[in-house]
């Protein structure tokens, strides 16, 4: 079986969509923990950290899922999705491939994704703004817990 076959290219919208129900999950669950866990006296502090990953190992799973399919997209080698676990090189990167459209044509790595509807892209930026909100909130929740 060729490579071709093997990994189908995702658009921007799916790879927004997908990694953004990720980080909302992981947020979600976080927020219960320190909400109903932590402040609720259910589990020790000191359990939080270690949550933490363990929580984001499904968010990892997904954007080495996800990344190296829409890399192909954009007509880049998949293996490059492991350089974006340096931190510099990810921050710029990242909203690249949350918003840059790849190819409408066969690139070297198959036929492009359809078209991704309105419904779907809206659907993904209502989902990135929640996932920012819901971020936002873990950071504060955490910070109360931690000091």
């Amino acid at each position: 079986m060729s490579n071709k076959a093997v990994c189908r290219r995702i658009g921007a919208a799916s790879f927004l969509l997908g990694m953004s129900l990720a980080v909302a999950a992981w947020c979600s669950a976080m927020l219960l923990l320190l909400q109903y866990g932590i402040v609720g006296g259910h589990f020790a502090r000191e359990w939080l950290d270690y949550a933490f990953w363990v929580f984001g190992i499904p968010v990892g799973v997904a954007f080495y899922r996800f990344t190296p399919r829409r890399l192909q997209d954009l007509n880049c080698p998949g293996k490059w999705s492991r350089y974006l676990i340096i931190p510099f090189i990810g921050i710029i990167v990242l909203p690249v491939l949350c918003f840059m459209s790849g190819e409408r044509l066969s690139n070297d790595f198959g036929d492009p994704p359809e078209p991704s509807g309105w419904l779907k892209r809206g659907a993904a930026l209502v989902s990135f703004v929640l996932a920012l909100l819901l971020f936002r909130a873990v950071m504060v929740c955490y910070q109360q817990v931690s000091l």
